[in-house]
Parts: C-alpha cells; structure tokens; sequence
C-alpha cells in the first residue's frame, strides 16, 4: 500500500504542476489578447497606453546539494544522505488597462542519492489577476495557490530537504465584486468570494483539506463628516467533503455610527446581529462594539475593533508602519472561523518581500521597479521568502482562534534583520453534547530571527533561528513539539544574475506525538523522543 501511495502522490504532484501551467499559459494568452484587441487610448489616458505593454517574465532555476546525518529527523536508526533540491521557478508580472496579473510558478524536485527515501516533487505555486470589467464599477479577482504544510502539527517539521510530515495544498479562487463610489462620501462594495482546496498526500490531509467555502459580503458607507454611517452584511460557509464533517456557516450584520474630529481618527459604535450554525447547534446573539481607525500619518495606521460576539469577546487589531528603513506589522484577533477559511492565507507581515517593499516606497514610487528591487535584494541577500507562523490544525467544525503576530524589517546598505513573533490558541467550538472526532485545541507560539550583513560588494554572511512550540489541549492534551533550527551561511554573487550559497544548519525535534507514517512511507517518532539533524547545504541561484 506505501507503494501505491508513493507513486500515485508523485503522479499526483506532477498533475497540479501541469494545472498550474496550463492556468499560466490561460492567463497570459487571454492577456495577450487582450493587448492584441485593445483600442488605441486617447491622448489624455497615457498612463494606461503606457502600462498595456508592462508584462516580464523571470525565469530563474535553483540547484542545492544537502548533505545531512539524519535524513529522517529520527531519534533512533538515524541515516545519512546527500539530497539535491532542483527548483525551476518563473515570476510573472503582467500590468494592462483593466487587468494585473502577478505570481510565481515553481517546484521543488527532490532526490535522495543514497536512496533513504522516496524522490518527490512539490509544486509550489502562487499566481493573482486582478481585472476590471465594467470601468469603476465591476470586478474579477482570481487566485491560483499550490503549497506544501505540515501534515501533522504535532509532528516533527522538516527543514525542506526532505518529505517527512510534507504534504501538498491546491487552492482555487474566484471574487466577483462590485464596487461603487457613489459620491464623493458616499460608497458602495459587493463582493462573493469562492474556493475550493485540495489535499494530496497521505489519507488524512487529503480528507482534511478537500473543502469548499464560500463567502459574500456587502458594505455601505457615508464617510464622517464629522458624523457617518458605515452598514456591513457578511457571510461565510464552509463545507468539508470528508466522512462525519459538518457544514459550517456563519452571519453577521452591523451598523457602525462614524465620528471623526479632523479625519486623523475616526470612531465607531458598533450594533448588529450575529449567528453561527455548526455541528448540532445554531446560536444567534446581538452584537455590540467599539471601533478606532487612526492614521496619523501616511506611512502609520492603526485599526481596531473590539465587539461581543455569539462565542464571546471578539477583537481584531491591525498596526502597521514604515518608514526609509523599518517597517512594523502586527496583528491581534480573537475570532470565529474554519481550518479551511484560513488555508493558503498568509499571516500579516510574514511576507518578507512585503517588508521590503514598504521600506522601499518612499525611495521607488513605480511598484514594477520596486518589485524587481526587492527580489534583486532577496536574491543577492540570501534571504528567505517567508517568515516562521503558526501551524493550522484540522477540525471539522467551527474554532476559535485567539493570537497574534508581529513582524520587522530593518534595512541599511550593509544589513537586512528580519524579526517575527507569534502566538495561536485553537478552540473548538462545540456544543454540550457534541462529539469532535478530531480536535484542533492546541496553544502556539514561535519566533524567527535572522540577520543578513554584506561582507563586500558582492559577499553577503547571514545567520538565523527559528523556534516553534505546539502544545495540545482539552482532547490533544499530552501531545507537544518543539522544533528549534540555527542557520549560518553566506552567500557570493558571482555574476548579476547568478549567486552561489552555503550554509551549515543544525535542527533539534522533541515531540511525543504518537506514531504515525509519512508521504514516503517513513514512521514518525512515538512517545517522548528527541531528535537532531547537521546539515551541509550548497547551491547556485541562476535568473534568466
């Protein structure tokens, strides 16, 4: 049976890279022609003439070599291997007249040469268009996603060289919205977003992530002057395609009483009705609420909004600042959602390009330049794509999750310091008589450091940590992990477009998760057990 599902995981994975570039290649032609069809502009719509023609495709191609004493991370039997990871890659970026097209195809092909486990590929893919229909009025925004995640959260995580605890994640999206501005202070959105995800791997994370939802969302708005009214509707429904899962919904309706003094702050009272159906249950209650949006300047804000809600105390607060070189995000949220709503959603600030292109907005106001700078910077910096975060864990029904996360960038000529912390509490949201058959309540916490100084011209040195705890409550209490990774390396620019890296890391795994088996047909470790892994990576980075 690990034969079977080895092999048919591998055809698997090949399938959704070849989704993934058959939506690639749909995208751009339908760009194409619309470049081909379009009618010449005015003369007073040159920027829009000018941006018809902004399409670029990078191509680049990543090669490493790692060479590792526990290619298993397995506390007993540890085996050695040489793994090479070949990352073909293309960015696209299309700009036009009513249409932007970004993201990136890729995927990461690993091979084991000492044949410890099976060879894999891994899709890794994330492209968005954005389009404008009807002039001002109606719009369509799409999203494509292929990633891998921990198949088990409580397990041991991998350091990407190899396929322990991996499993792939496909997300499709469609949001048809209309958007309106009625006046200079009056407005108007309506917005149906819909998608659908796609597990591949071992049994139970293909169960757990095959999953729909579904999501609309209206909102009126007078702007204060000093009074305004803000009127919001929302719903979401999520449902798991699983044995024994549940059907998930959730409505919310408010009315918001707006007052500003001078348009830096803006207060709101907040009333509303609020109602949940999940499992056996259906819950309705009043809402009420406080909200603050301040900004005192371009470059900070600040948005709040505490409220009481069906499943208690709700809050959400967002902070983020930039500046020439340092930028802030940070997020704090209590709120009620599914495992499946927060796939392929990427926490506030855990973007490293994102940092960077805060930094850089006062210095490069064309955001195609600015992109092309900020992945310049990556590349010759050595630096990774994203920051650590929380891991999801599954449960068929609704969850409370309470945390949150704040994120730095600090930027000079010489060094680039990335700085992430965050917390997660999961609850499940049951009824006195229900039944979770597999719960999520579990407490996170974690943080990533790293620091980047540029030796010479073209010599970049770079160290980094990574530290994340899962500890498990209610029906999970006793399960915990632990994973902490250091990381030194350098990186050398060897040419404009190609650089060479290497790095030592040393990875430490403590966990008593109960055993389990892996996409290649590896066991877990069971009960209490430590685990370490040294490894010697090497790589080139080439873009075409």
């Amino acid at each position: 049976m690990a034969t079977t599902t080895r092999a048919e995981s591998g055809r698997i994975g090949l399938h959704a890279l070849s989704l993934a570039c058959a939506a690639v290649l749909v995208v751009l032609s339908a760009g194409a022609r619309a470049q081909l069809v379009q009618a010449p502009q005015a003369p007073t719509q040159p920027a829009l003439a000018a941006t018809a023609q902004a399409w670029r495709f990078e191509p680049a191609v990543r090669a490493t070599a790692v060479t590792t004493d526990n290619v298993g991370l397995s506390p007993t039997n540890a085996r050695s291997d040489t793994v090479t990871v070949t990352t073909p890659s293309l960015r696209v970026i299309g700009r036009g007249p009513g249409y932007e097209v970004t993201g990136t195809l890729a995927a990461d092909g690993l091979v084991y040469l000492g044949r410890s486990l099976a060879d894999r590929i891994f899709p890794q893919v994330g492209l968005a268009a954005r389009s404008q229909i009807v002039d001002r009025l109606l719009y369509l925004d799409g999203d494509l996603s292929a990633r891998t995640t921990a198949s088990d959260a409580f397990g041991p995580i991998g350091d990407g060289a190899t396929t322990l605890n991996r499993s792939q994640v496909m997300r499709a999206s469609v949001s048809p919205r209309i958007e309106r501005e009625l006046s200079p202070s009056t407005r108007f959105s309506l917005r149906s977003d819909h998608a659908w995800s796609r597990g591949f791997g071992s049994q139970a994370t293909s169960i757990s992530n095959d999953a729909y939802v579904e999501g609309q969302a209206g909102i009126f708005e007078v702007r204060p002057a000093p009074m305004g009214l803000r009127l919001t509707g929302d719903r979401q429904y999520t449902s798991y395609r699983q044995q024994g899962g549940n059907d998930v919904e959730f409505r919310t309706g408010r009315a918001a009483l707006l007052y500003t003094a001078d348009q830096e702050a803006i207060w709101g009272l907040i009333v509303g009705r609020d109602e949940g159906d999940y499992t056996t249950n259906s819950v309705s209650d009043t809402l009420t609420g406080v909200s603050l949006r301040w900004a005192p300047s371009p470059r900070t804000l600040l948005d709040m909004t505490a409220e009481k809600r069906f499943f208690g105390n709700g809050w959400n607060v967002t902070l983020s600042h930039r500046s020439p070189f340092v930028a802030i995000s940070g997020n704090l949220q209590r709120t009620v959602s599914t495992y499946a709503s927060r796939l392929g959603l990427l926490t506030a600030g855990s973007d490293v390009a994102t940092l960077l292109d805060a930094m850089l907005t006062t210095r490069v106001s064309d955001a195609a330049q600015r992109a092309q700078l900020v992945q310049d910077i990556m590349a010759r910096r050595g630096l990774p794509a994203t920051l650590a975060t929380a891991v999801d864990l599954f449960s068929g029904g609704a969850q409370v999750s309470q945390g949150g996360t704040i994120s730095l960038g600090w930027m000079t000529p010489r060094e680039v310091i990335t700085a992430q912390f965050y917390a997660q509490r999961l609850r499940d949201l049951r009824g006195p008589n229900d039944v979770i058959l597999v719960s999520a309540d579990s407490r996170q916490r974690g943080l990533s450091l790293g620091l980047s100084h540029r030796l010479t011209m073209n010599l970049t040195a770079d160290a980094g940590v990574a530290h994340s705890r899962v500890h498990g409550e209610g029906p999970n209490l006793g399960r915990d992990s632990v994973n902490t990774t250091w990381r030194i390396g350098a990186t050398e620019v060897l040419s404009p477009r190609t650089t060479a890296t290497a790095s030592l890391r040393r990875q430490v795994v403590r966990t008593n998760a109960p055993g389990g088996t892996a996409l290649d047909g590896s066991t877990f470790a069971a009960s209490s057990s430590n685990a370490n892994a040294n490894s010697l990576s090497v790589g080139v980075l080439h873009r075409f």
